[in-house]
């Protein structure tokens, strides 16, 4: 029992998160069509080969994929 209690977060007053919930940003079948297509993005970068300019554009993609995700959880 007490690895169940330590396994919930008591959110708002009438709902129960289980810690181990996988969050909205991170499960594709809940992206919004930005999101996919950044990660779409990412993906077609990656099959290019190694060069220290893809990295940084991987990053800055992954980056502003985040901010896209930040505004859709908050909204």
């Amino acid at each position: 029992m007490q690895g169940l209690r330590q396994a919930l977060v008591i959110g708002s007053r009438n709902s129960i998160k289980m810690e181990n919930e996988i969050p909205r940003r991170n499960r594709l079948d809940l992206n919004t069509p930005a999101e996919k297509a950044i990660s779409d993005a990412i993906q077609e970068i990656e099959k290019l080969p190694p060069d220290v300019r893809l990295t940084k554009a991987v990053v800055l993609l992954a980056a502003a994929k985040d901010l896209v995700s930040d505004f859709v959880d908050a909204n």
